[in-house]
């Protein structure tokens, strides 16, 4: 199969990419974040340094194979017990919807079940988040309860992803 993408960690330059797509409307009602104040240069490569820090966070920059593009992100956090929460976004519009998301997370469960030992991957779906369900069905994860995000306000599907669904 022909990589679309690839995957590289995120650094200090990509602020000047992501601090774009956290200003842009049409992806909050996706991430169920709005900021409450306009994102910067300068404020998001403060925000990254801080998070590039965590040792229980793996964090990485999604990029067209073809020109390098930064397109989207994908984060493996809360990493303990060999177990990680996974998050994807995708900045650049014109990519939702276009594959990328599923070869991005086989690129991460490749990096998260054979080198760094993880052994169950979970997410938490927003259910009218139409792409991230379709996501989540065809990346094999299984629904295991409803949660309620206080901050968010909203009830989330947690779903879970093994190592062992991974070999197959």
């Amino acid at each position: 199969m022909k990589r679309i993408v690839y995957i590289r960690p995120l650094t200090l330059d990509d602020a000047l990419v992501t601090y774009q797509w956290r200003n842009h409307p049409s992806i909050w009602p996706h991430s169920g974040l709005r900021p409450d104040k306009l994102i910067t240069p300068e404020r998001e490569t403060e925000w990254l340094a801080s998070i590039l820090m965590r040792e229980n966070e793996k964090r990485f920059a999604i990029c067209l194979q073809s020109n390098n593009q930064l397109i989207g992100c994908i984060y493996l956090t809360d990493i303990q017990n060999k177990q990680a929460a996974m998050r994807i976004y995708f900045g650049e519009l014109k990519y939702w919807g276009a594959g990328q998301a599923y070869h991005a997370c086989c690129l991460l469960f490749d990096h998260a079940f054979n080198l760094l030992g993880i052994e169950k991957i979970f997410i938490e779906i927003n259910p009218s988040n139409k792409a991230a369900k379709q996501l989540a069905k065809q990346m094999g994860y299984e629904k295991i309860e409803k949660i309620y995000d206080g901050s968010k306000r909203i009830i989330l599907d947690k779903m879970v992803f093994n190592k062992e669904r991974y070999k197959y």
